[in-house]
């Protein structure tokens, strides 16, 4: 049999571990509603910053609109704005369950050029592609060697 002997200070460890874990189930389960307001404010900050880079612009009351979906987008900016919403939804609800793979690459490449007709949406080099699998595979390693450290 296993003689392991738990520390005082390691029982201590697991013992907050366990009531932190309950107070953010508990944080989520009363807080949804604020939870979910704080999430769709960094949604229309991640929409906004993310295609003024890209030197795409609206309004802030027209981006709203076109985030919480209830306008047609008008021009060539606001269908990309659309676009951008729709994968950025699509990873916020399924973030848990995605791959990094050429396949989920692609469908939100096409997804995200959807309402703007884009030639070439929904194809990517491969290069960017070889790219992207590797940058998994090298956030695998990263999180193997942090188990093994801690």
């Amino acid at each position: 049999m296993n003689n392991f002997q738990p520390s005082h200070t390691l029982i201590n460890k697991l013992t907050t571990i366990y009531q932190l874990y309950g107070e953010t189930s508990n944080f989520e389960k009363y807080y949804r509603k604020e939870l979910e307001k704080l999430a769709n404010v960094a949604k229309i900050q991640s929409t906004d910053s993310s295609n003024r880079i890209e030197g795409i612009y609206t309004s802030d009351s027209r981006l709203n609109k076109i985030i919480s979906d209830k306008v047609e987008p008008r021009d060539r900016d606001e269908r990309k704005i659309a676009g951008y919403r729709d994968v950025l939804s699509l990873i916020h609800e399924n973030y848990r369950y995605m791959s990094i793979t050429k396949n989920t690459i692609l469908s939100m490449h096409n997804m995200l050029f959807k309402y703007a007709a884009i030639p070439g949406a929904g194809i990517l080099k491969i290069s960017i592609i070889k790219l992207l699998l590797n940058m998994q595979t090298d956030m695998k390693r990263l999180d193997l060697i942090h188990q093994m450290l801690f």
